[in-house]
């Protein structure tokens, strides 16, 4: 009988530190790409030290859902096969080694024990709270890092000193000031944290529309938030969050009538674009520079060099088009390509396609784009069918910052789909028991 109890006891401590060490990693994730893989073999560990072998290796979770389990497993799969005719195998190894957790949440998340449902929004909040720890963090490292002292006083200054006078405006567009873009942005590049934070808007909206905890602290967070992205300066991430401030202000106003609605966004949109031309330096500065035709500003070379990185990546495509040129090759191959263009920078950046459709066509051809665009497709179509918006909105936004960035390629940006992925799906009550076969058909259900 002690023995029982020893072994009841023994599970519900390990099943405990499993789900905190979940939390823990939501916590880091924005924090430290450092820390995170060690988290990650602990959290695996604890899962396997629960035991329950019997009944998680039945799979329930995933048997019920195999058409999304077998698309996964085909994703996976497409890497692997491009791993074998790669001719680079260590950087093909790399690829896979950091898209490995794409293949083991849904396994870890599908046979979560019992806490992850009950303390489900514990986890959400771990993730809003370590971005509002890292926005934080980044807020006071600027001012510190702006504030000196000089001949005795104490002297507030932005801008990072240079060989040649910068101004306010330039120190913006060029990467020069602490408050702005990767010099304010310190634990990851600000395409991948707004990310995050746009996510984070969008569940403190959820919990806005359900009347959930004190709305002013709500909205007070997610005005936070939004200001960090507009300093993080990430065009995709601001874009992003344009539509996010759109959903806030129809949750808002969900009471409102439709006209006024209607009215009070689009108003809205126009003001934002106004203020963005005007006072975002990433999105005016482009403007100004197109009108004077003066290529030295930075985000004409950025966008110049994109091009050139995108061009290069379609010739790829057009020479390799059905099988790719193999999972560990493609970085390989641009430089080939910038080298034929002449493109000085990309040579020495070795960029890689910065457009994940792109390179996963390069990489494994024909098979790797579609089974990319079902990997997204068909959730976000259940999704919609289910009406759970904070799923609609998850898949969308990582589409579309795909389209600039190739995020699956940095641990970072996987981990945090492949988890949020497999954790809406899997333990979210709103697409709980989901399965192809179980669709709603009600007309009355309505938008989550």
């Amino acid at each position: 009988m002690k023995n029982q109890q020893f072994k009841e006891k023994y599970k519900s401590v390990v099943k405990t530190i499993n789900f905190y060490t979940a939390a823990l990693l939501l916590f880091a994730l924005p924090l430290s790409r450092y820390f995170v893989p060690l988290i990650i073999n602990f959290w695996i560990l604890t899962w396997i030290l629960e035991g329950d072998f019997k009944e998680k290796f039945q799979f329930r979770n995933l048997r019920k859902n195999k058409l999304i389990f077998g698309i996964t497993l085909a994703f996976c799969a497409v890497f692997v096969i491009g791993y074998f005719y790669s001719e680079n195998k260590s950087e093909a190894y790399s690829f896979l080694e950091t898209r490995l957790t794409i293949f083991l949440f849904p396994i870890l998340l599908s046979t979560a024990n019992f806490w992850y449902q009950v303390k489900f929004k514990f986890l959400l909040w771990s993730f809003i709270l370590g971005n509002l720890f890292a926005a934080t963090v980044c807020l006071g490292n600027a001012f510190y890092q702006s504030t000196i002292f000089e001949s005795g006083y104490l002297v507030f200054n932005s801008i990072i000193k240079t060989n040649y006078p910068v101004d306010f405006q330039q120190s913006v567009m060029w990467g020069l000031n602490r408050f702005f873009s990767s010099e304010f942005s310190i634990f990851l590049h600000p395409s991948y944290f707004t990310l995050f934070l746009n996510f984070a808007i969008l569940i403190l909206i959820r919990y806005f529309s359900e009347n959930q905890y004190n709305k002013k602290i709500l909205t007070g967070l997610i005005l936070f938030f939004f200001l960090i992205i507009f300093l993080l300066s990430s065009k995709i991430g601001i874009m992003t969050a344009i539509i996010s401030a759109i959903y806030f202000i129809h949750t808002v106003t969900r009471k409102v009538n439709l006209i006024l609605k209607f009215s009070i966004i689009l108003i809205f949109s126009m003001v934002i674009g106004i203020l963005i031309s005007k006072y975002s330096y990433r999105f005016s500065g482009i403007k100004h520079t197109f009108e004077s035709a003066q290529e030295q500003n930075m985000n004409v070379q950025n966008i110049i060099a994109r091009l050139n990185i995108w061009k290069s990546s379609i010739q790829i495509i057009k020479e390799n088009p059905i099988l790719g040129v193999g999972t560990g090759d493609v970085k390989d191959e641009l430089k080939k390509e910038y080298i034929h263009r002449n493109f000085t920078s990309g040579i020495e950046m070795e960029y890689n396609s910065h457009n994940q459709y792109l390179e996963m066509w390069a990489a494994n051809g024909l098979p790797g784009i579609l089974m990319l665009l079902l990997f997204l497709g068909v959730p976000l179509y259940f999704a919609f069918r289910k009406k759970n918006a904070l799923f609609i909105y998850f898949i969308i936004f990582f589409m579309i910052n795909l389209s600039v960035e190739s995020m699956l390629n940095r641990m970072a940006s996987v981990i945090f789909f492949a988890f949020f992925y497999n954790f809406l799906f899997f333990i979210d009550t709103k697409m709980k028991d989901f399965q192809v076969n179980n669709l709603p058909q009600n007309k009355s259900d309505t938008l989550n």
